[in-house]
This record gives C-alpha cells, structure tokens and sequence, in this order.
C-alpha cells in the first residue's frame, strides 16, 4: 500500500490487477480529506457481487466475476463523471508494457 495521493484513497490489491476510481469534475487540489482506503488482500475480500465504491475511492476489479464465474457489479456513485482504469503495481515501473481490453456494460436500476 502506497498511501492515498491526491485526496485519492489508497488500496490494497493484488499485483496486476485491475483497479479503479470514479472520478467528478472537481479538481484534485478543492477535495477534502481521501476516501476509507480498501483492501483485497484475500479472495474472499475479492469475491463480492456487488460493490458500492466512493468517488475518489480507488477499488479493486481484477476479471469483474466472483470466484463462481458470476458477474460483479459496480455502482456508479452519484456525481461521477469519469472513471479510470489502471493496473496495481507498486514497484519496478520500467518493464510496464501491454494493453488492457475491458467491457463495461450500463445496467439501469
């Protein structure tokens, strides 16, 4: 864990795998104090169907199913405008190479 950057919150997560943030429109430098950080040390912090991430808070996705092969969901937080993807990686940036290929799917409620 890295600890939370830019009012960003910090995650626990596997190395390589996918994470996110939900993102507003305000800038980095007006927010308050990072959201709760999270951990998915374990599979079974990882094995959710659904999740209900804050704006800013940085959370894990890794393949987007439960360890049954069911499909998670991910609920938009209100006020979200964008949402970033990357990969947990910790150390050793230089041998970063690759691409990345993700559905993502709307379900209205």
């Amino acid at each position: 864990m890295l600890g939370s950057v830019n009012h960003l919150s910090s995650i626990i997560a596997p190395v390589k795998s996918l994470v996110a943030v939900f993102m507003d429109d305000s800038p980095f430098n007006s927010r308050s104090a990072a959201p709760t950080s999270l951990g998915f040390s374990t599979e079974a912090l990882r094995n959710f169907s659904e999740f209900k991430p804050q704006i800013g808070q940085t959370f894990y996705i890794g393949n987007g199913q439960t360890t049954t092969g069911l499909p998670q969901s991910f609920v938009v937080p209100n006020g979200s405008t964008r949402l970033y993807l990357g990969i947990m990686d910790e150390y050793d940036w230089s041998n970063n190479l690759g691409e990345l290929a993700v559905d993502i799917q709307s379900v209205s409620r």
